[in-house]
């Protein structure tokens, strides 16, 4: 986040980097003629395919802000936000776990002689995250010791997410190979955060000390409404990944909401 300066400039930047990796950025401010209203803006992209098959990402983000000056006392910014990010969910690679089959017994844990780059998720692996912030903020210098702040927020966050989980590589004595056990979920999360800050600010020096009282009260809402899934699994074999059998596992579901909160400080 970077506030404006009261002055015309702009500048960009761009970087590049292995497996189709690119970062650009942007940066300007400007000032009216009065220089009462400044300006800035902010933005980035970037993307990558990753080192490992299938996990490509890519973020997008732009942050303008505005401060309007209403006179020798007094200004207002006005803050916005908003960020977008897909991306593929990399679990790496599994571990591969030894059983004593007698007393079903872990006897030990090492890393399976596999290409680094193979990718063991399912297909449909896949984030999403939409982000939004809106703030504007008031400041009123009452006096030489009083300083009155108000604080408006709102920030959204929309997710949704299905991605595997892998529970370690096994052997299988009947079909002599060792496959990858898997687990799959799902979440889709919204979350709205909602609130006002008041807060007045009283600063006194005495000498070389200086005081400082800080009094407000805040009220806010947080609503937090997700499902997350676990839908069973399957598992792979872990030299070939095109070979998959059926899992045991069962799946469930949980849901959430919640709620609002009121503070009063010191």
């Amino acid at each position: 986040h970077k506030t404006p300066i009261f002055r015309n400039f702009g500048t960009a930047g761009a970087t590049f980097g292995q497996f189709n990796s690119l970062r650009g950025t942007v940066d300007a401010g400007f000032v009216n003629n009065s220089g009462r209203i400044s300006g800035r803006i902010n933005g980035m992209y970037q993307q990558s395919d990753g080192y490992r098959d299938d996990k490509e990402n890519s973020a997008f983000a732009v942050n303008p802000v505005l401060t309007f000056v209403l006179d020798n006392r007094s200004f207002v910014n006005v803050d916005f936000e908003y960020l977008q990010s897909e991306y593929t969910p990399d679990s790496g690679i599994p571990l591969a776990v030894d059983l004593d089959f007698q007393t079903f017994q872990i006897t030990g844990v090492s890393l399976p002689d596999v290409d680094v780059e193979t990718n063991f998720e399912e297909e449909a692996d896949n984030s999403e995250q939409d982000i939004i912030r809106g703030k504007i903020d008031y400041n009123r210098k009452l006096n030489s010791n009083l300083v009155l702040r108000n604080k408006f927020y709102y920030s959204s966050l929309d997710w949704e997410s299905a991605g595997t989980l892998l529970n370690g590589s096994f052997f299988n004595p009947q079909a002599m190979a060792s496959f990858v056990d898997r687990s799959f979920s799902t979440l889709d999360d919204k979350q709205v955060w909602l609130g006002n800050q008041l807060e007045l600010l009283w600063t006194l020096e005495t000498g070389i000390i200086r005081h400082k009282l800080l009094v407000g009260a805040e009220l806010s809402r947080l609503t937090d409404v997700f499902t997350l899934e676990f839908t069973g699994g399957t598992a792979v074999q872990l030299d070939n990944t095109s070979v998959e059998v059926p899992s045991q596992q069962t799946g469930f579901r949980q849901f959430f909401e919640c709620c609002y909160d009121c503070s009063i400080y010191p």
